[in-house]
Formats: structure tokens, sequence, C-alpha cells
């Protein structure tokens, strides 16, 4: 078996910070937080309760929404230390009250914690919002995180979730075929989703494919429902 290794996005400190200040900084991020933004924002912004990031990587994400959108509580996640400690750091720097300390939170897990002590409640989340994950990840993170959504999303939460996609089988860019490529000779458990797999998974966790929203540099935002 080829070992997965941990992550392949890397993210870089800022030698000046002082000792103690563990924020990281994606590059990623600065190019495409507007656009994610936008359709985050349109779809959430009227709605109330909780909201559960999962793999947020450095904080920066979940520092821009939880100003963007003061009405939810925000609970970013992540599996790796360095990146937990990261969003510790960009939370505590932005002093927002609707932000909260990071979770370790493994999708694949059949019990993602909530409920427990610094956990949000399994009540009440109204969305799940996940970025740049799927295909820097086994094929069981994509299922457990559409069971997870079946399981703590509230009647008619969203499942957002940001990426590299192909649609109905075909890839939407020679970039994208080359950027599969790179994925898969990594790790063989890696790779770029298809929607329409994706649709037909999310069914059986009684979840809507309801919107497929084109993003720059052949990206996606994928809307998925919980059914009332």
């Amino acid at each position: 078996m080829i070992k997965a290794p941990k992550f392949t996005l890397r993210f870089e400190k800022d030698r000046d910070l002082p000792e103690g200040d563990d924020r990281l900084f994606s590059e990623s991020f600065v190019t495409n937080h507007e656009p994610i933004e936008k359709v985050v924002v349109r779809h959430l912004d009227n709605r109330t309760g909780h909201v559960i990031e999962i793999a947020s990587g450095t904080g920066q994400h979940a520092v821009n929404f939880a100003q963007q959108l003061p009405q939810l509580t925000w609970w970013p996640s992540d599996i790796q230390d360095h990146h937990i400690k990261s969003i510790a750091s960009w939370q505590q720097q932005s002093g927002l009250p609707n932000l909260n300390t990071p979770i370790y939170l493994d999708v694949t897990q059949d019990d993602w914690g909530l409920g427990t002590p610094g956990h949000p409640s399994s009540e009440d989340i109204v969305a799940i919002f996940c970025s740049n994950l799927l295909h820097i990840a086994p094929w069981n993170v994509s299922l457990g995180l559409l069971s997870g959504a079946r399981r703590y999303l509230t009647p008619d939460g969203l499942l957002i979730v940001y990426g590299a996609f192909s649609v109905d089988g075909s890839h939407v860019s020679q970039s994208n075929i080359a950027f599969d490529r790179s994925l898969r000779n990594q790790n063989p458990e890696f790779g770029v989703r298809d929607t329409a797999v994706i649709q037909k998974e999310a069914e059986k966790c009684d979840l809507d494919l309801s919107e497929i929203i084109p993003m720059p540099s052949n990206n996606f935002m994928l809307i998925l429902k919980k059914q009332s």
C-alpha cells in the first residue's frame, strides 16, 4: 500500500511574526477568497445558527466568513496540528465573538464529537463548508463529509463545497486533466472528483445537489441541500 502524504497544500509562515504567533498564510486565499465569499454570503446571509468549516487550513477563510456573517457562529476545524495552531492564532488575533477556537475533526469518523465540551451542539447546524479538500484526500473523506451532513445538518441545511471537479464524467479544461493526473501520481486515492458521482452519493445521504456554480480557475462551488 502506498502511504498517503499527510497533506499536499503547503502554507507559509511570515518570518517577521513574533514568537507564539502561529498564523500561516495561503496565496490561494488571497487569489480566491472574494468569489468564494460572494457565493457563501449569498447562501448564508439569511440564516442563523452554527456553521462547521471542514479542513480550515490556515484559518483565513474562517476569519473572513465570521466577519461577513456576524449572525452565524463559525466553527473551524482540521486534523493537522500545525493548521489548528494557525487557525487558533487567526481566531485570537481577530477577536471576533462569533469565531470559535478550532476543533479537531475527522470527517471519516462516525462520531464528530458534536455536543461535547468545546464543540458545537449537534443541533442547529445550518451549514457545513469545505474548501479544497476532496481532491487531496481519499474517497472515504468525500463519503464521510456527505454522511456527516446527513447526520448533523438541520432540515434544508447546506453543505457548501469548493474545489476542482469534473462535470458529468468530463474534465472542464486541459489544466484540470493535468492536475488530476498529478494528484493520482502522488497518491492513487487522490483525484479530481466528478459532480455526477458526488450527486449519486449525496442522494443516498438525503442531500440534493441543487447548484453547481462555475468559479474562477476552472473550479466549482457545489451547493447541496439536506432534504426537509
